[in-house]
């Protein structure tokens, strides 16, 4: 008689480990068994599914597919590998549409997947339909799961009882019949093989033992048997299976074993060989394996091991065992022979005692319910302080089940039972029904879309829960694919770059883009790296013919485009070091909102800000800041003494450059700052601001030509820039600054511009824009073609948009034209990393919110396509093709990922925060709908005032005047009823020289004269210094800085000033009574550790001191008059009455 053979799927690399270890065993440690388990030659594998795909992602951060193929390559075809699935929901809850299900079954087999074992946690057949079919198709092996699970409990309590909406309940519902009709309806869908699941182990061994001697009497496929061991039944319960007929054996390596895994092949060897059954796999080889998994249960997964309670050692091949344990193998074969299942079952558990398995969990067999599913109601109650109601939850457990249909208790319906019976408990202990709180899931398999439970629902307990009596199945229809973005951080890359990796993104959403994302982050930086050396080579062997300086603006310029002048000065402090490995030419640190700013808004003194900068960044790059000449930081002019006094403390203080403007381009304003900056040892920087002429549109043309009064045709012309720098030249310019604030020049006239600059004058010449409407890139390229020495930028994170270009995008211009900037790419990629921090700490101040592209620019790789645009952007802006230049360097731009440009302001030809100002303006009167008029009003009400540029603070000036005059007319009143006090004051003359001149009887109208009058600086007061007596009698300015700051931001130094002082004297007071504080415990300390006798010795010593006679001892005690401290509670509460508070106040 042929010797019958038992075949063996080891479970040990994924139920095993996920039983035991939480899923937890990484890549590494499977490749170490890989080897011998070819050698082992089982007949199956269970290494995916499961929880696998989802574990090695989250916790891993491992390829699922990887995991399979790899074991695959290894093993080959000696063993068919085995993965476990939820039929249509394949790893979830509800079911996926056909062609996922396809896509996925398809690739597992492709990928190695020699058996698909199918199950659903309701048992719904119909759930399992398509995996069988296209597993099958797929060429694969179709092993369907009969879920084996034990009937519900009956509630106890009469309350319980009377809260069951099911009716007329079967004696039994899992019963033989049940669990064998079920596999041969499987069978017949075309299941290859039939495999009895007890996930829970809660199969005795007497019931495992009919149902597989029924399986095997009336099916004609083969039988597998699967249990756990949790509740003591697994290793009884596979002893039966095998005595019954069972085809195939689900075991797991002793050390793998047991517990809540299912049972050691080692011990199922032993009862083989007892009962002359050749067992398949290779003992020797399976020997060489444990030892292997006992070294990584220690080391790799000892902080994941459930149990932590080792297996004996124990070689099957070689280790004899004691004759009174070699009985209990015998005992039980006897006992399982003759059904005798308690005496079996004792047995069993003495071998497991013998060799170290985890005991049997009584309180799980007691509540018949998975091991699993009791942790988890467990916890969930720990979690909230609640431990003590776990007895209750059991006890309404089977009310829940019941009531949903009595799912069979296996994953993940135990878990969406055991949930729902806590959340029942925790709104009974609240004194709310039962239900009141419902689940997600729980609602979705009442509802009918998990598939058809054991029994029918009751249709009023569907209503109770869902809101409807029928049943709804699960709409595929409305099934909707996860999206895959485009990770423009990672290179423009997809997040799922292929069909395997877009099916981790269907079945676990959340998981797989976290672990894709992190994949994508991996590859694009290991791409950088290997890029690095090679693009610094091709960059070294460039041909440098020329040079270009850089201005960086990041810190002050860009900042104040883009987030309101708000990044303070412990961030400015996190990038200061790597400014100084840039190396830039200069850095404009300072001036323009600066000052007011980090007063108003941010507490902090703007002479700090440049001194610190300064300290840090030595002589490596000339600090710059920007001023309105004459004016400084204001409107009228200031006295000779303060402009003089200014600009010696700023260059004292770490200026190299102040740039000098004037918003009228009056040379005469700033003379005086051009000879201090000089005299003080700085760099006069003087800007020429660009503006447009006036646009008026036809009809108003012929109006003025009408009434007699030509409009002007051209103002500003190339002459009029180019005679302006060249008397900027004459008063002592070091560099002329072509400053075009709106960004409104565009790329053919600033090359003109930068040209005639360039053959005309001896002193180097800078060119700054924005990018607002879209002109920025193409104006300064052609600056560059044109021979500009200097340029300004910021840096990516901080550039585009209102900002000027991005200093990334200009050198690849440079490298491209040979030009060398002298800049230390490594240390601008460093800083545009903090940077994007610094963005994203104070994006509430962000205009935008819109991040550029991620890009190293020494170690990303243009696309070909966008590496093309920079060469055509030359080409076209060589050749003065100013429209199709434009196209070029806005698609760069948008590769960028920079705003568009802004076609209101372009359209408008008025700076992008003229625009905003006059809307909003009119939306605060809720009059919007008059910008259009508003618009038209501007160029009439400049050229009437002199037509200034359009520049800060001009711009704002004829803004404001234009809304009041439209406002004015709106409401039936004269044009210029409502003149605001700049503007009177810009007519008045008083600002400097228009760039034409104001009809006199338009003066008269504005402001009552007809004549110019300049500001009359004698008239200038100081502002007020007073004493601060509250603070310790100092002066609220203590020295030339600080009045300063009172000079030139009087609302705004006082009470920062005066925060300061406060500050400083309540630090001192502080400090004071600490110092007093320290000595008294001190003399305290000192008083305690003397000695008893001697205290009592120095109290003796005082009292027989005192003096005075008898009679005086006996009068009244009186206390010396007590001296007012410094700081006695009146006084103290006085001054934190006075005392500002930490913001600025006033």
């Amino acid at each position: 008689m042929k010797k019958r053979k038992l075949l063996v799927r080891d479970l040990t690399l994924r139920d095993g480990q996920q039983s035991l270890f939480a899923t937890r065993m990484p890549q590494a440690e499977i490749e170490k068994v890989l080897h011998l388990y070819k050698k082992a030659n089982f007949y199956a594998m269970e290494v995916w599914g499961g929880a696998v795909p989802d574990s090695v992602m989250r916790y891993l951060n491992e390829d699922p597919w990887y995991r399979l193929e790899s074991i695959k390559e290894v093993i080959g075809d000696v063993s068919k590998l085995t993965a476990l699935s939820r039929g249509r929901n394949l790893f979830g809850y509800s079911p996926y549409p056909e062609q996922v299900i396809e896509d996925f079954n398809t690739q597992a087999v492709k990928s190695g997947l020699g058996i698909m074992r199918i199950f659903d946690c309701l048992n719904d057949i119909e759930n399992m339909k398509s995996t069988i079919k296209y597993v099958k198709a797929a060429g694969g092996i179709a092993d369907c799961a009969v879920c084996f699970t034990v009937d519900s409990k009956f509630p106890t309590k009469k309350e319980d009882l009377e809260r069951l909406t099911i009716k007329n309940l079967p004696d039994q519902i899992f019963d033989l019949d049940y669990f064998v009709d079920m596999a041969k309806k499987l069978e017949a869908l075309g299941a290859d093989m039939i495999t009895l699941k007890d996930m829970a182990g809660l199969a005795s061994p007497s019931y495992a033992g009919q149902i597989i001697r029924r399986f095997k009497e009336e099916l004609n496929i083969p039988v597998d048997f699967h249990s756990h061991s949790t509740p003591g039944y697994g290793l009884a319960s596979a002893l039966t299976a095998i005595l019954n007929g069972v085809d195939i054996i689900d075991t797991n390596i002793m050390n793998f074993a047991g517990g809540s895994a299912a049972p050691a092949y080692e011990l199922i060897y032993i009862f083989c060989k007892k009962l002359g059954i050749e067992l398949d796999g290779d003992a020797k080889t399976v020997v060489e394996i444990n030892k292997i998994l006992k070294e990584i249960r220690t080391n790799a997964l000892a902080d994941v091991d459930s149990y932590k309670q080792f297996p004996i050692e124990f070689d099957i091949t070689k280790d004899k065992l004691p004759a009174n344990i070699d009985k209990f193998f015998d005992d039980a074969i006897k006992y399982a022979k003759a059904d005798k299942e308690e005496e079996l079952l004792v047995a069993c558990h003495a071998i497991e005692a013998y060799f170290n398995f985890p005991a049997a969990n009584q309180m799980v067999k007691d509540a018949e319910i998975p091991g699993g599913m009791y942790t988890n109601m467990l916890n969930q109650l720990k979690a909230l302080g609640l431990e003590t109601l776990l007895e209750r939850v059991l006890e309404v457990v089977p009310v829940v089940r019941l009531d949903a249909g009595c799912p069979p208790l296996v994953t993940p319906s135990s878990q969406i039972i055991g949930v729902q019976a806590v959340n029942c408990v925790l709104d009974e202990n609240s004194g709310r029904p039962f239900y009141t709180n419902v689940n997600n899931q729980f609602f979705n398999l009442v509802k009918g879309e998990y598939g058809t439970t054991p029994i029918d629902i009751a249709p009023e307990f569907r209503k109770k829960i869902t809101g409807k009596a029928e049943r709804s199945a699960y709409d595929v229809d409305a099934y909707v694919s996860p999206e895959n973005p485009t990770l423009s951080k990672y290179g423009n890359v997809k997040l799922a770059v292929d069909k395997k990796e877009f099916m981790l993104l269907e079945l676990f959403p959340l998981v797989a883009k976290g672990y894709l994302e992190g994949k994508r982050k991996t590859e694009f930086e290991a791409k950088r790296e290997s890029n690095r050396k090679k693009i610094a080579a091709e960059r070294a062997a460039i041909k440098r013919t020329g040079k270009l300086k850089i201005r960086d603006l990041t810190l002050r310029d860009g900042q104040q485009s883009l987030f309101a002048t708000r990044v303070p000065q412990a961030e400015i402090e996190k990038v200061l070091p790597m400014y100084k490995e840039a190396n830039f030419y200069a850095m404009e640190v300072w001036g323009g909102a600066i000052p007011d700013s980090v007063m108003r808004y941010l507490n902090e003194d703007p002479w700090y800000r440049l001194e610190s900068i300064k300290e840090v960044i030595g002589d490596v790059s000339h600090l710059t800041a920007l001023s309105r000449g004459r004016n400084l930081f204001g409107y009228s002019p200031y006295p000779e003494s303060v402009i003089e006094g200014f600009n010696r403390n700023a260059v004292k203080s770490g200026l190299g450059i102040m740039r000098i403007f004037d918003c009228l381009n009056d040379v005469k304003n700033m003379e005086t700052t051009i000879k201090y900056m000089k005299e003080a040892g700085g760099i006069a920087d003087c800007a020429v601001c660009y503006t447009v002429d006036p646009k008026f549109s036809k009809k108003q043309r012929w109006k003025a030509l009408l009434s007699g009064k030509r409009l002007p045709k051209k103002i500003f012309d190339v002459d009029y820039f180019l005679n302006k720098a060249k008397a900027m030249e004459a008063m002592g310019a070091d560099m002329i600054t072509v400053k075009d604030m709106a960004g409104l020049i565009p790329p053919s006239l600033s090359g003109k511009i930068i040209r005639r600059m360039k053959s005309e004058l001896n002193v180097p010449i800078d060119f700054h824009t924005h990018c607002t409407p879209g002109y920025g890139l193409g104006a300064v390229l052609m600056a560059i073609i044109n021979g500009v020495d200097i340029v300004d930028t910021n840096i990516l994170n901080f550039a585009g948009g209102p900002a000027a270009p991005a200093f990334e995008i200009i050198q690849i211009f440079a490298d491209k034209l040979g030009l060398d900037t002298g800049v230390n790419l490594d240390a601008v990629v460093k800083i545009n990393a903090e940077l994007k921090g610094i963005r994203e700490r104070i994006s509430e101040f962000d205009s935008y919110k819109m991040f550029p592209l991620e890009f190293d620019i020494t170690a990303d790789y243009l696309p070909k396509d966008i590496d093309a645009l920079f060469d055509k952007a030359i080409e076209l802006a060589k050749a003065d093709k100013e429209e199709e230049l434009l196209d070029v360097c806005n698609a760069i731009d948008k590769f960028f990922n920079f705003p568009a440009p802004n076609e209101e302001v372009k359209a408008a030809e008025i700076p992008g925060g003229m625009y905003t100002n006059m809307l909003a303006q009119l939306k605060g009167l809720g009059l919007a709908d008059l910008l259009p008029t508003v618009l038209l009003k501007v160029p009439e009400v400049r050229v009437a005032a002199g037509c200034p540029p359009l520049v800060t603070p001009s711009s704002q000036i004829i803004g404001v005047q234009a809304v009041n005059y439209v406002l004015d007319v709106n409401s039936g009143k004269a044009p210029y009823t409502n003149v605001n006090n700049q503007f009177a004051n810009l007519v008045k003359g008083e600002y400097g020289d228009t760039p034409i001149n104001i009809d006199p009887e338009y003066r008269m109208k504005i402001c009552g004269q007809r004549d110019a009058t300049v500001f009359d600086v004698s008239k200038y007061k100081s502002p007020e210094n007073p004493i601060l007596e509250e603070f310790g009698g100092v002066k609220l300015a203590e020295n030339e800085k600080e009045m300063l700051l009172l000079e030139l931001f009087p609302m705004v130094a006082g009470p920062f000033l005066k925060n300061r002082k406060a500050d400083a004297y309540y630090a001192v007071i502080e400090a004071e009574e600490a110092e007093k504080q320290k000595i008294i415990d001190e003399q305290k300390a000192a008083y305690k550790a003397i000695p008893a006798d001697e205290k009592k010795a120095i109290l003796l010593r005082g009292l027989y001191s005192l003096g005075g006679t008898s009679i005086e001892a006996t009068g009244d005690i009186t206390q010396p008059e007590e001296k007012e401290s410094r700081l006695d509670l009146k006084t103290k509460e006085m001054l934190n009455r006075m005392r500002p508070k930490s913001k600025l106040v006033g």
